[in-house]
């Protein structure tokens, strides 16, 4: 099976601020860019973030889930709308990073 590349993944990663202990990933899909990002990041770091798995497609969503379940335990998935962010910040804190892929899912 053909897996979706994120777009921009190591440029993004690169503007990362110094400290993210939770990442908004509002368009999570396939995790392309959450598993960038853990994979990347010193271990220290990665250990500590926090990721939350936003995406309205629970099917999209569960396969994303697959791909990046060696980190599963430091990932909540979310089946609602980035758009809802203020309710989703609300029940889970501080959010240091967001991030939205805004492309078009040709799978």
């Amino acid at each position: 099976m053909l897996r979706h590349q994120p777009v921009l993944a190591q440029e993004t990663f690169e503007n990362l601020p110094q400290k993210v202990e939770l990442y908004f990933d509002g368009t999570f899909g396939h995790g392309g860019h959450c598993e960038y990002f853990l994979t990347h990041l010193p271990e220290e770091k990665a250990k500590k973030m926090r990721v939350l798995a936003c995406d309205i497609d629970a099917e999209v969503q569960k396969k994303g889930l697959e791909f990046t379940k060696a980190r599963s335990s430091q990932i909540t998935p979310i089946l609602s709308s980035y758009a809802n962010i203020d309710t989703i910040s609300e029940k889970y804190g501080k959010i240091d990073f967001m991030l939205l892929d805004l492309g078009v899912n040709m799978e």
